[in-house]
């Protein structure tokens, strides 16, 4: 790749690349889920999400003060900030969307796992439709991991029973947790991989 398309695709995509931003997020959301699915009926004591949340967005912060500190801030466009935000809207909006159907429907499929599939998806397109080489695999096979384990209830295949997890929404949301978790490292390393590739190639 060369080095003017790796400037351009760290610039433009400078945000996804902060991938250790995920981590926090895909372990709140995998604790949370497993919390609930130890629950006996309905929770009475929110304390523990409450400060779970509390102390995985402070975690957060601190990642953000990390990139920040180490390597630096890109000022967007007032294009791009309007992307990102309607991208934002958007995701939000879904996302809320599927799981109040998946809540509230008795459907052999989840659409909130498909919705995590989607967003995916996105991102890998998003990342890569700048180069010709296909980098961060991960995100595509994150990508086929959720639409199986969403549609799989279809077929009668209860997966999330062997896991000792109660239902498929609580299910798919733990995957995605620590699938966002995981990425988050694998992206944060691949930031770094680019980095040292740019300052190579400025050297030769």
């Amino acid at each position: 790749m060369k080095n003017p398309q790796q400037i351009r695709m760290l610039t433009i995509n400078f945000s996804v690349f902060q991938g250790l931003k995920l981590v926090p997020l895909g372990l709140l959301l995998l604790v949370i889920s497993l919390w609930s699915s130890a629950q006996s009926g309905p929770a009475k004591n929110i304390l523990f999400p409450v400060g779970c949340s509390l102390v995985f967005f402070y975690l957060y912060w601190l990642v953000q003060q990390f990139y920040s500190q180490i390597f630096g801030t890109v000022t967007l466009t007032n294009k791009q900030r309007l992307y990102e935000g309607i991208r934002g809207i958007i995701g939000a909006t879904a996302g809320l969307a599927a799981f109040w159907v998946d809540t509230s429907l008795q459907s052999t499929f989840s659409l909130l796992g498909l919705v995590f599939a989607g967003a995916f998806l996105a991102e890998y397109m998003r990342i890569t439709r700048q180069v010709k080489e296909r980098i961060l695999l991960f995100y595509p096979a994150a990508t086929l991991l959720l639409i199986l384990l969403s549609v799989l209830p279809f077929l009668g295949i209860n997966w999330w029973n062997p896991l000792g997890i109660k239902a498929l929404l609580l299910g798919v949301c733990t995957v995605a947790g620590l699938l966002f978790a995981v990425t988050g490292i694998i992206t944060h390393i691949s930031l770094e991989n680019l980095l040292m590739q740019m300052v190579g190639q400025k050297h030769e």
